[in-house]
């Protein structure tokens, strides 16, 4: 059975966000992430808004990272969640981005190790039980959550390099394939699946798709292209024609002024790596492809704009519906 997820950044009135995701649990879709930004919306004041408004569809972090909350932070809030859902709450965990790493002025050191850390902190906690630990970057002593959790609850794992790829597979329990162009599939799918096979584990392989199924839809997947390209490896880069004159132009742009205004620094060619284009039977013959070469058990359809999510998810929807 395909597991069907959106996700999208809590940028938009509360009230639209939690009719989109109302919108997504009528159509059946099980799961949505919430991207934890830094200067939009709090995500977990979100997330439990969106929880007491809805029954079934599972919710999470599209992702957190380790920078900007503790990871003990991170846990109570991820079983607190939890409470309020009843049971529908996962955390999504990655190496954080620039959107909110650069404007804060965080460096982000050691990602791989943070994030660890972070996962095991968690999976601690939520046994119920003291825990005593000693990482490299957290360390505590009898710490212990005052309220009842489930011990299962779900990681999921965004990442782009190998290092923190090969991690997701050995730790989590989905591994979240977002923002990475279809050339490179091939070889993310191998690394995950070795981390995954080194710790003597499975874990399931959810692609995130954008999808283009029109103008507007294309000129808001060609401004939303702009934050994966800069935060892309340097081999990525080199594969896309990339040079550090361009780059550094779409950083200047998308600092001073925002994504759209370095979107036209998006070429076709570069865009046609990222999104699944044409009409629902197109898209879904596009998507059951990429199923069949790599083994994928779900799709996260991305929601760049929650404010008008309803052509979208009608479409995704259809879509979905043909695989």
């Amino acid at each position: 059975m395909l597991d069907t997820s959106i996700t999208m950044n809590p940028d938009v009135a509360p009230q639209q966000i939690i009719k989109t995701v109302q919108l997504a649990e009528a159509l059946n879709i099980d799961s949505c992430y919430i991207a934890d930004q830094g200067f939009t919306l709090d995500l977990y004041v979100t997330l439990t808004a969106v929880a007491c408004n809805t029954k079934r569809i599972r919710l999470g972090p599209g992702v957190t990272h380790p920078y900007t909350r503790h990871p003990v932070v991170t846990a109570v809030s991820i079983a607190s969640l939890d409470q309020f859902s009843g049971g529908r709450a996962f955390l999504g965990i990655g190496a954080g981005g620039s959107r909110s790493l650069v404007p804060m002025q965080i460096a982000r050191s050691k990602p791989v190790q943070m994030a660890r850390e972070t996962v095991e902190i968690a999976r601690l906690l939520w046994k119920g039980e003291p825990v005593t630990y000693a990482g490299e970057f957290y360390k505590l002593a009898e710490a212990r959550i005052g309220f009842p959790c489930r011990k299962d609850i779900e990681i999921h794992w965004a990442a782009r390099g190998p290092k923190m790829l090969e991690l997701g597979g050995a730790l989590a329990d989905v591994n979240l394939l977002h923002a990475i162009p279809r050339f490179e599939l091939a070889n993310v799918v191998a690394t995950v699946r070795r981390g995954a096979e080194k710790a003597g584990r499975t874990t399931k392989l959810q692609y995130a798709a954008m999808l283009v199924y029109d103008d507007a839809s294309r000129a808001i997947a060609r401004a939303r292209t702009v934050y994966r390209l800069v935060d892309s490896s340097d081999e990525v880069k080199a594969k896309l024609g990339l040079t550090a004159e361009k780059l550094a132009e779409m950083r200047r742009l998308v600092t001073t002024s925002g994504p759209n205004s370095a979107a036209f620094l998006v070429s076709d060619e570069i865009l046609s790596h990222y999104v699944i284009e044409g009409d629902a039977a197109d898209c879904a013959g596009q998507i059951r492809q990429l199923i069949a070469d790599h083994g994928l058990t779900g799709i996260t359809v991305e929601v760049p704009d929650p404010a008008n999510a309803e052509k979208l998810l009608s479409f995704a929807a259809d879509v979905l519906s043909r695989l």
